[in-house]
């Protein structure tokens, strides 16, 4: 196996933001438990809405161990378009989710066959109540979860709804939030197989959020080899392997063990010579940056969501709606030679902001995520104003990064709009863009340079 150096590697930073991981954790079951209503119908925690502070506290965390350290992996770093483009892709599935309820797609079907199930005297019944049924439905559910995986990587016609988790070039926390609207509609099917085993439904949902939670962690650069977690769990090692838009490796959303089984298993460390790095005398690789290179084959050209998110649709369409093979197909069993890659193609699209106009698209963002938390914690009855502050927020702002001649007319007017809308509801939404609408006409109108694109 090659030994990887890693060039300005500081170890301390990895593990304060592990334990920070591991404190949010905790953290995030007690938001849950004391902040948030149950779900009303299967009585489970709403985990992954109270998990909304501790994503934001981690990235946070994040983000000043790479400045604090100068961490040199370029993939590894925060760029603000691209954090905006993942965080905004996880405020539109929570939101467009509320709305379509599209958590109903792999719900009812569950709920219904299981009822039939038990109707006609199945005899394997997990009681949802107890500690083992729990374990025996996680262990399960990451089964099942690794072949829905792998097949969302392998056909043309599921990679849609997970593509869009893949589309960024840069590897963080953050990109964990980068998740699709599509994927309960190109998902749900793999899990009915755990009918078979007896779990019940409330069970179902409770394990899924465990398992989504979970693999957010392993979203970091930060975090290198954890000894012998490494044989048994998911980690950032292997996720980061998984993200290399050119592998189509390390499926598994908890245990590693199943990649390993079913042969799609790749060390970190043993890839690296694979792809094009050099090695010296001594077999010891030297890296500037990460091994892999992160994002998509066929990557928008956009930072707006409704273009991120039905990217894959169109390059479907473009290449013929009846095609199976999707960017995984050879290469999720495959071992294979990589040549190198420049650096240029490492980073295909960036965007430099100034640091002043760059707080203000920060504060913006905060607003929209404050909607966001408002529909999350809300029950049945969605308030429209605040769905509509955050998917026209994200539509404007999109136009702002991506430096539309439509974004000096559209952010004056969304701010308008919502400065009156807000004025009874929530006057301190109001407030907030009366008071940040002189600095947009500042920074985008009067200011120069406070934002240009690279590709």
């Amino acid at each position: 196996m090659t030994n990887i150096k890693f060039v300005n590697e500081v170890p301390w930073a990895g593990n304060v933001l592990l334990s920070v991981v591991i404190a949010g954790a905790i953290f995030c079951w007690w938001v849950a438990e004391n902040m948030y209503p149950r779900d009303a119908e299967t009585g489970n925690l709403q985990l992954i809405v109270g998990a909304f502070p501790m994503f934001t506290v981690l990235i946070i965390v994040e983000f000043i161990l790479t400045e604090v350290t100068n961490f040199k992996h370029n993939t590894g770093r925060y760029n603000l378009a691209d954090a905006w483009s993942s965080v905004s892709a996880g405020m539109t599935q929570q939101v467009l989710g509320k709305i379509l309820c599209t958590h109903v797609i792999r719900l009812v079907p569950f709920q219904i066959l299981h009822g039939k199930l038990h109707e006609n005297g199945y005899p394997l019944h997990l009681p949802p109540a107890e500690w083992s049924s729990f374990w025996i439905a996680f262990l399960a559910y990451d089964f099942v979860y690794y072949w829905g995986h792998r097949h969302s990587h392998v056909y043309s016609f599921l990679w849609p709804g997970h593509g869009v988790h893949h589309s960024s070039d840069n590897y963080n926390l953050s990109t964990a939030l980068r998740q699709s609207i599509w994927q309960d509609l190109t998902i749900w099917m793999w899990h009915l197989p755990l009918l078979l085993v007896g779990v019940h439904p409330h069970t179902f949902v409770l394990v899924s959020q465990v398992n989504t939670l979970y693999q957010f962690w392993v979203h970091t650069c930060l975090i290198r080899r954890l000894g012998f977690l490494e044989y048994i769990f998911v980690t950032p090692s292997h996720h980061r392997i998984h993200h290399d838009r050119r592998l189509h490796k390390n499926f598994a959303g908890v245990f590693i063990l199943y990649d390993r089984l079913f042969g799609t298993f790749v060390d970190e460390g043993y890839e690296s010579g694979l792809i094009g790095v050099q090695e010296d005398s001594k077999k010891v690789v030297e890296l500037q940056d990460e091994v892999c290179f992160y994002g998509i084959v066929d990557w928008p050209r956009s930072w707006t969501e409704c273009v991120t998110q039905t990217n894959g649709w169109v390059k479907l369409w473009e290449k013929g709606l009846f095609t199976l093979r999707g960017p995984g197909w050879n290469a999720a069993t495959a071992m294979r030679k990589l040549p190198p890659t420049s650096l240029v193609e490492r980073m295909r699209m960036e965007v430099h902001v100034t640091k002043p106009f760059g707080c203000y698209l920060l504060f913006q963002t905060i607003l929209a995520v404050c909607s966001t938390n408002v529909i999350a914690a809300c029950g049945e009855e969605v308030p429209p104003l605040h769905v509509m502050h955050v998917l026209t927020s994200l539509l404007v702002l999109g136009t702002v990064f991506d430096q539309k001649r439509s974004a000096v007319v559209l952010e004056p007017l969304r701010q308008v709009f919502f400065a009156v809308c807000f004025y009874y509801e929530c006057p301190a939404l109001s407030f907030a863009y009366v008071a940040s609408l002189p600095f947009f006409v500042y920074f985008f109108l009067v200011a120069e340079k406070t934002i240009t694109k690279v590709a």
